[in-house]
């Protein structure tokens, strides 16, 4: 699988092995920053491994964020299904506390957003947040979506082709 890169990120494929193994496979083959995976993510992989198992066509809708200079592993962005039958993915991300603030959110989300919709069946990029999360919020609007609504304390976010 091709890698999506972007002027200061490589996109790689977070594979099913990756997962299922943890950090120990990920930094055989890149660094890894030290405060990566977060909390959230480390308790949600056996979850997603577990759906990556039933169908292995989602490791390519999912992404690792390394540096290109450091060849390091800072976080992760991916979409959370295949397109629904109107053509709508949800896009989920995250950066290491310690290498967030510097607009690397930002560039992987649009790369990740322009690959993913060139992908046959993709119409439409869909996203949420919490509405206390600046920083997410702030990713979102520079990547170019636009706010659809709210669900309680949820924003709703889409970006179309």
């Amino acid at each position: 699988m091709p890698f999506i890169e972007t002027e200061r990120l490589l996109l790689i494929p977070f594979t099913f092995d990756m997962m299922a193994l943890g950090v120990k496979a990920v930094s055989s083959e890149y660094g890894v920053a030290p405060d990566w995976p977060n909390a959230n993510l480390a308790e949600a992989l056996p979850v997603i491994a577990a759906e990556v198992a039933r169908n292995k066509t989602l490791e390519r809708w999912n992404r690792l964020i390394v540096m290109r200079t450091t060849r390091a592993v800072v976080g992760e962005v991916g979409f959370k299904a295949l397109p629904d039958e109107r053509g709508r993915v949800e896009i989920g991300y995250g950066v290491a506390a310690s290498h967030r603030r510097l607009g690397l959110a930002t560039e992987a989300v649009v790369g990740m957003c322009e690959w993913g919709l060139a992908q046959a069946g993709v119409r439409v990029v869909r996203a949420e947040c919490l509405s206390d999360n600046i920083g997410s919020i702030g990713v979102l609007r520079r990547a170019g979506f636009a706010e659809i609504g709210r669900r309680g304390e949820l924003i709703e976010w889409a970006l179309a082709e």
